[in-house]
């Protein structure tokens, strides 16, 4: 499924921003991911150590919101990695070269904090933060990105769109032929009789 779809909408909904609807969407996208069978819910899929140690199975949907609005970053790779599972999609990339790029800047802007701090050189602080600002410049875009891609995978799957690759159907009918097709060849050298 290709990943440039204009969306500009949900983009808008998703920016995580102070007072807007991402850690709804979250929620919204996770439960769509579980089939509206918040039973399968986990604290960040399992993917952290916590998952499973706070009984979310006793009330999955405060849990889930707790998650998207504590843990909203998590949640949104935790879905992500959901779909990706059950639905066999991979990053593209576009998608590795963003999650990277953004790696790196949150890197890049801890590399000069520390150094701003070690050697008490405000220029090296301010970089750090102006590194850090850029940062998260860039995670809200890739997040909303992100969080479009799920919207748009997810409603493929519902609606009929999305076609399971090849490897994942059962096996067609099998005969036993002793590998020589239909019709096996005469006695050969070294066969018994």
């Amino acid at each position: 499924m290709p990943t440039r779809v204009y969306a500009p909408g949900l983009t808008c909904r998703v920016l995580p921003a102070p007072r807007t609807s991402a850690p709804c969407v979250s929620y919204h996208l996770r439960k769509r991911a579980l089939q509206n069978d918040l039973s399968q819910y986990l604290c960040c899929q399992g993917h952290m150590p916590c998952s499973g140690c706070f009984q979310e199975q006793k009330c999955p949907e405060l849990c889930l919101g707790l998650e998207v609005t504590c843990c909203f970053a998590n949640s949104v790779v935790s879905t992500r990695y959901l779909i990706q599972d059950s639905m066999i999609v991979q990053n593209t990339e576009c998608d590795n070269c963003l999650v990277g790029f953004l790696v790196c800047m949150e890197q890049l802007a801890c590399i000069f904090r520390c150094a701003g701090d070690i050697t008490g050189s405000p220029a090296l602080e301010e970089a750090g933060i102006l590194l850090t600002l850029g940062a998260d410049a860039t995670y809200c875009s890739v997040c909303s990105c992100m969080q479009t891609q799920h919207k748009l995978q997810l409603d493929a799957r519902d609606e009929g769109r999305y076609v399971a690759p090849a490897f994942m159907a059962p096996p067609g009918v099998q005969t036993m032929d002793g590998g020589y097709g239909a019709v096996a060849p005469g006695p050969q050298l070294g066969m018994y009789r």
